[in-house]
């Protein structure tokens, strides 16, 4: 099996189509195909399935792109520490988080990277677990960020930080809110068909109450702007209305003891991070706090 024909087939399949591929490794699409083709052939195995709209591992292809992650990556840190070179961090962190974190935790963390790390160029999606899980298995996402755990085969948890949750209302609906108001106000929570039990259950076990549901949605982001409406109460994650119950608009209601969310990151099984990601769990998502 030839080294060379195996890269090319890695970096294919990292880049999602020969053509992006080719420009990554400033050759041309031709050779890439050619090198791949060859591989395929000698082996008599498949491990791409192509299109116009670029490549798709086979499952053996799977296989053979996790082991060659591990391979390339333990071979250019071998060549940097020969060469006594400084451990670069360059190009693309490609990685998920939920929107509430995006927006009220990785922000200002994000900045504080790229000034560390001009070279690097952050890409990050933000969407639901499920839809970060999916382009983790696509290899279009290094991990992703989550307070959601969603099982999903070939995936692996690590269980980070635990950030504090709150039930919180408008002031506008009552000044002096308490648990006795909960069921007349009723909850905004998560859609619940997307999840094997609503989040919003541990509160109703809690209260030992059944409120009415107003309203369902998959963005926390919208949960806040309907609760600061009016439209009833809601549970979240205490960074998203620090400010809100600094000025009074919200108020939180009492819960008879702490509730708690787990930070998780999740990433593909055996998949061994790129430099910048590597880098960034390491210096950031390692470091939040709840």
């Amino acid at each position: 099996m030839e080294l060379n024909h195996l890269r090319c087939f890695f970096e294919v399949a990292r880049a999602g189509s020969f053509t992006a591929a080719a420009k990554n490794l400033h050759t041309s699409q031709s050779a890439l195909s050619k090198a791949v083709a060859l591989l395929e052939d000698r082996e008599g195995i498949k491990l791409l399935e192509r299109s116009k709209k670029g490549v798709v591992l086979t499952p053996l292809g799977q296989e053979v792109f996790d082991q060659c992650n591990v391979i390339f990556n333990n071979v250019q840190e071998i060549q940097d520490r020969v060469r006594g070179a400084t451990y670069k961090c360059e190009g693309f962190l490609s990685f998920g988080s939920s929107d509430h974190l995006a927006r009220y935790i990785l922000v200002d963390k994000l900045k504080d990277f790229r000034e560390k790390y001009p070279k690097v160029v952050p890409s990050v999606f933000v969407g639901a677990p499920n839809e970060i899980l999916e382009k983790i298995l696509k290899n279009e996402l290094e991990f992703g960020l989550s307070l959601s755990r969603v099982n999903m085969p070939g995936i692996e948890y690590k269980r980070l930080t635990p950030f504090e949750l709150c039930l919180v209302a408008s002031t506008r609906l009552h000044k002096q809110i308490t648990s006795q108001d909960f069921n007349e106000f009723g909850i905004i929570g998560s859609i619940s068909r997307e999840f094997q039990r609503h989040p919003s259950y541990k509160v109703f076990e809690f209260l030992k109450s059944s409120p009415k549901i107003n309203f369902e949605s998959n963005s926390q982001e919208l949960q806040k702007r309907l609760c600061l409406a009016g439209e009833g109460c809601v549970l979240l994650a205490k960074f998203m209305v620090e400010e809100e119950l600094r000025e009074k608009i919200l108020k939180e209601i009492p819960l008879p003891k702490p509730l708690l969310a787990d930070l998780f990151l999740m990433k593909r099984k055996q998949h061994v991070f790129t430099r910048p990601a590597q880098k960034f769990v390491e210096e950031v998502v390692s470091k939040i706090k709840g």
